[in-house]
Formats: C-alpha cells, sequence, structure tokens
C-alpha cells in the first residue's frame, strides 16, 4: 500500500502540468491590408513558453493583405533589385524567409508533434518551394530540416470546377484566393524536438524559393490568411530538486514506521 502510494507521488510529481495541445498558435484575423506589419505576436502561448514574434527576414519586403502576413521582393532571375538564382542556397543568403518560435521557460519541457500552416500565393510564377527549418542558435549556425514542399496555389486565373484535397501542393492551381492549409508537418520524428530543456530557444523559419523566369518583384508568398504557424505538442512542469527530496524523505519515513 505504502509502495503504491510512493509510486503515485513520484508520478504526479513528474507528470503534473503535462498538457497535450496546441501550444503555439498565430491567428492573423485582423492584420491590416494597407499597412503591413512589421511582426505579429502569437495568439495562443501555452503555460511554459515564451513566444517569438512572426516576422520577415531582410531578404523580402513586407507586403499588405487582410488577415494575413505576406512579403515581396523574393529572389527571382528578373528582379530589378538584384538578380539572384531562385535557389534554396541564395534565400539562405539573402534571408528570404518568415520566422516564429519559443523559448521553454524554467520548470519546464516541451516535445513537439505538429506543425500546420496556411500559405497564400499570388502569382504563377511566384516562388513554389518552401522549407521549414528549425534551430537553437537563432540561425547562427546553419538550421536543420524539418520538412520540404512544394505549394502552387496562387490567387491570380480562374479556379477550376472541383479541387482535390491539397491539389494546390502538387500541380498549379489557380483562383486560391483565401489561401491553403498545408499537410501536416510530423514534427514527432524529430528527436531534437522532443523534451526540449528549460531555458532553450527554437526558432523555425520557412524559406521560399523557385520563382519562374519572368517572375516579378511584386509577387507575394504569404503565411497564412488567417491561420499562421500553428505547433501541436506536450508541456511538462519538471519538479525542483526539492521535490525529490520530499519523495526520499517520505519513503525513508515510510522504512523507520515499517514494522519488524
Amino acid at each position: 500500500m505504502k509502495s503504491s502510494f510512493l509510486a503515485a507521488l513520484s508520478a504526479a510529481l513528474i507528470f503534473a502540468g503535462t498538457s497535450q495541445a496546441q501550444i503555439l498558435r498565430y491567428d492573423l484575423t485582423g492584420l491590416s491590408s494597407s499597412t503591413p506589419p512589421a511582426t505579429a505576436n502569437a495568439t495562443t502561448v501555452a503555460p511554459g513558453l515564451t513566444a517569438l514574434t512572426l516576422s520577415r527576414g531582410p531578404g523580402i519586403v513586407g507586403a499588405g493583405l487582410g488577415n494575413g502576413f505576406s512579403a515581396n521582393n523574393w529572389n527571382n532571375p528578373a528582379t530589378t533589385s538584384g538578380s539572384t538564382s531562385p535557389t534554396l542556397a541564395n534565400a539562405v543568403v539573402t534571408g528570404d524567409f518568415f520566422q516564429w518560435g519559443f523559448t521553454v521557460n524554467s520548470g519546464y519541457s516541451a516535445s513537439l508533434s505538429t506543425l500546420d500552416l496556411s500559405l497564400r500565393r499570388s502569382a504563377v510564377n511566384a516562388s513554389m518551394n518552401f522549407e521549414v527549418q528549425y534551430s537553437f542558435d537563432g540561425f547562427t549556425t546553419p538550421g536543420n530540416v524539418a520538412s520540404d514542399f512544394s505549394y502552387f496555389g496562387r490567387s491570380s486565373g480562374t479556379a477550376p470546377a472541383t479541387v482535390t484535397p491539397y491539389q494546390w501542393m502538387t500541380t498549379d492551381t489557380a483562383g486560391q484566393d483565401a489561401g491553403n492549409p498545408v499537410s501536416t508537418i510530423d514534427l514527432s520524428t524529430i528527436s531534437a524536438l522532443q523534451s526540449i530543456a528549460e531555458g532553450t530557444g527554437v526558432t523555425f523559419r520557412l524559406y521560399g524559393y523557385g520563382a519562374a523566369t519572368g517572375a516579378a518583384d511584386s509577387n507575394t508568398i504569404a503565411i497564412g490568411r488567417v491561420n499562421g504557424p500553428t505547433i501541436g505538442g506536450t508541456l511538462v512542469a519538471v519538479p525542483e530538486p526539492s521535490s525529490f527530496a520530499l519523495v526520499g524523505l517520505a519513503m525513508l519515513g515510510c522504512t523507520f514506521r515499517r514494522k519488524p
């Protein structure tokens, strides 16, 4: 009976405060279409995290979009601001990315399971290749790949009569003015994103590249509309060393009280 009590007490100390759900979300509802904000705040932040703002890299320029976080000036072969080959390597060098993330607060650890986001692309020649990277040092060193994918949905043109789920990720799909969700990115298989220790910062970047010949600087890519990056996962309250000491004292007390 006593051993069962001690086991339950230990489990309660270790797992108290565990939560599995959305732990970070950027709801972009209400963002201006006339004056693009430089950053956007997270709207859902689980206890145990401190969120970064959603921001743009130095290689892209803010563009107005109602309920969306948009940018133009993505690297392309015909740009008037300095022609660059539309490759991932150049996107990394020039800073063509959206960025978000968090720091795990003292007393917690975090394990990540999913990343969901939506995209909006303005034209057929706009960048259509994307890579999500993560970093534990704010990209002081090269980032780590979480996922790469294509998104061909665009707001220009006439929408087809029928659009199958996630068709915009495989073929040119016109008329996608409101943007579309990208297939959920599985983070649970990335060991580095499990049991992230307190005090650790995790930064995500979405790089865009691959604009076609004839692309214009004015072509935009937006993260959102409405649905900005959303991370699912688990936050665990890590017990202080004093809590383990209490367990030890309880066990010692039970030992001394045991009848011969």
